[in-house]
């Protein structure tokens, strides 16, 4: 008796299509996200909420806390270079990251994380 689980038809092989296409995802903030954090990123000057929710985006993709802010993201949020330096400043001194800085490279941050209570 033939089996029909070997059994094969001559011929070009069926098309198969996929049950679980890839799913394209854009880009986004990974959480959770501290409130306490956003707060008090928001109350400083400038443009120091933009150059924050920049870093926590990088940070959330490497999932690291220390990242290197490259001037893509930034960017894409209306920020020139300069505005990313002053708001990297504001956020360094409200305590919210720790800079280290080196001639001829992207900074090195740190996201602090907040303890604490809401904003």
């Amino acid at each position: 008796m033939i089996d029909p689980r070997k059994f094969r038809m001559p011929g070009p092989e069926p098309e198969r299509v996929n049950p679980h296409p890839p799913v394209r995802r854009g880009i986004f903030l990974k959480g959770p996200l501290d409130w306490s954090w956003l707060c008090k990123a928001a109350r400083l000057p400038g443009r120091a909420l933009q150059v924050g929710l920049a870093l926590l985006l990088i940070a959330g993709m490497k999932r690291s806390r220390t990242v290197r802010l490259s001037r893509k993201y930034p960017e894409q949020l209306g920020l020139d270079r300069h505005a990313q330096y002053r708001g990297l400043k504001a956020l360094e001194k409200a305590g919210l990251v720790t800079v280290s800085r080196k001639p001829g490279s992207s900074p090195q941050v740190t996201v602090v994380r907040r303890t604490g209570g809401g904003g």
